[in-house]
């Protein structure tokens, strides 16, 4: 899916690298080395990058989040945990010129390169070169700009992806609009609240762009595709289900299509009652690919309680409802999430969704290889909250055998709680079946073939750290040995 930096310049590009790579490092601390190897840097661009980043932080009011410290051989983040490179991503693209002709495609006030060059005070060059790049990037969507320098093509992806940049990049700013659409948005959203469909803060700012934008659309006379059959059919179902829910939505004077645009936005979200939605089918296509997914769970995890499937069967429902016929969120950029937190602890899951999504041909049939990154995120978030992790992963035995009596044992035992994600068993004596020991004796364990830590009295951080890793190479090697 279209990466928000591809509407960088390639200088903020450059210093947004570099801030992204600093943050994603071990203790936010990188070799001078490795910057420049992995952005491509020499030493003055180097140099310039820290420089102009140092004044960016300062020109948008950052400073307050973010400082580069530098010496001769690494390079440091300052942060204090208030802010991530989203936010200097945001300001950059804000003031971007990209932005600033996406904006006026939008408007339709977007006349030539020329006249926008005059009102820019820009070059001719500078703003055809932009026109064109954004062209190639909506073509990927099927977006296209006309003759007239409108946007036209995919209706749903015009609005999907205007309503991604602009919930991002504007986020409670709400000028771009008419104050008429402002107003008539703001009420429907009061609307909605006042008879109990409450929303999260990140979710209505969400939805006022996308209503703004759909409203804007639909007054200039942009229809959506019409429904096929099909989709009509599950549409139905779906206010069927939310009956309750959608003729509160129908107080709402907008056009219909909308409507079933706000019900299919709440229902994808997770607004509405998951309880509903338990043993109902919302179509054939949905069901296949529910029944599909469930079947290749059961085979690699053998749980085949009634309960489980449908849990899964409906969170699965709205997973492929949204690919199917709403895919808003999947518009938001996977590419860069960082997976490794979810690689270590939640391993068995991590390589079952990406061993799913690795058959090539069933992606490519259901037309989801666009949004592979974010279905495998919403499988893996599936599985995680609804699948306890103990029922899949082998069980991790530990010894604690301590020289302080069985009272800091039992201190030990409860302190290793901490490790909610592992599957382990306590004992206090040692047997076959123990996969490690935490002891303070030197020596007791050292003619026995087991893992072991040796931890000072009490434990330091570094401690549980090592245990924590053990723990985590013991349970990939149990995996891996379970699925030769």
């Amino acid at each position: 899916m279209l990466s928000l930096e591809n509407f960088l310049d390639k200088d903020d590009r450059r210093k947004f690298d570099f801030l992204r790579l600093l943050e994603e490092s071990s203790d936010l601390t990188a070799l001078n080395t490795t910057i420049q190897a992995q952005l491509s840097l020499s030493n003055f661009l180097f140099n310039k990058t820290i420089e102009e980043l140092s004044l960016d932080f300062e020109n948008y009011g950052l400073e307050v989040y973010f400082a580069i410290d530098s010496t001769n051989v690494q390079t440091t983040l300052l942060e204090v945990g208030q802010a991530t490179s989203d936010l200097l991503l945001a300001h950059y693209l804000r003031n971007s010129l990209s932005f600033a002709i996406l904006l006026a495609l939008f408007r339709e006030d977007y006349q030539s390169a020329n006249n926008f060059a005059l009102e820019s005070y820009t070059s001719y060059t500078n703003v055809y070169s932009h026109t064109q790049q954004i062209k190639k990037l909506l073509k990927e969507l099927q977006i296209e700009v006309s003759k007239k320098y409108h946007l036209a093509g995919n209706e749903g992806n015009v609005r999907y992806l205007l309503t991604r940049i602009f919930s991002f990049v504007l986020a409670s700013d709400t000028e771009v609009y008419p104050d008429t659409y402002k107003s008539k948005v703001a009420n429907i959203i009061d609307e909605l609240s006042e008879t109990g469909i409450s929303l999260p803060r990140n979710v209505q700012t969400k939805l006022f762009h996308f209503l703004a934008i759909s409203l804007m659309r639909h007054g200039k006379q942009y229809q959506l595709a019409k429904k096929d059959i099909n989709k009509q059919k599950v549409l139905e179902k779906l206010k069927a289900v939310y009956a309750q829910e959608f003729q509160v939505i129908q107080t709402v004077d907008i056009d219909p299509s909308i409507q079933e645009e706000v019900l299919a936005y709440l229902y994808t979200n997770g607004m509405l009652s998951r309880e509903k939605m338990k043993n109902q089918e919302l179509g054939k296509r949905i069901n296949r690919l529910n029944e599909r997914f469930i079947q290749y769970f059961t085979d690699s995890f053998h749980i085949e309680d009634r309960q489980t499937q449908e849990i899964l069967a409906a969170e699965l429902n709205r997973l492929h409802f949204e690919l199917a016929y709403f895919p808003l969120n999947a518009f938001n950029s996977f590419e860069r999430f960082d997976v490794s937190f979810f690689k270590e602890s939640y391993i068995e899951y991590f390589l079952f969704c990406r061993d799913y999504l690795m058959d090539d041909a069933f992606v490519k049939e259901e037309n989801f290889s666009a949004y592979r990154p974010y279905i495998f995120y919403k499988y893996l978030m599936i599985l995680v909250s609804h699948v306890e992790l103990e029922r899949v992963m082998p069980q991790i035995t530990i010894c604690i055998d301590f020289s302080f009596g069985q009272e800091y044992n039992e201190f030990i035992k409860r302190n290793l709680t901490f490790f909610v994600n592992l599957n382990v068993a306590v004992q206090f004596v040692f047997d076959e079946s123990t996969d490690i020991v935490i002891t303070n004796l030197n020596s007791e364990y050292e003619d026995f073939d087991v893992e072991k830590v040796i931890w000072l009295d009490p434990p330091r951080a570094i401690d549980w750290a090592h245990l924590g890793n053990q723990l985590l190479e013991i349970r990939a090697q149990k995996h891996q040995q379970a699925n030769v």
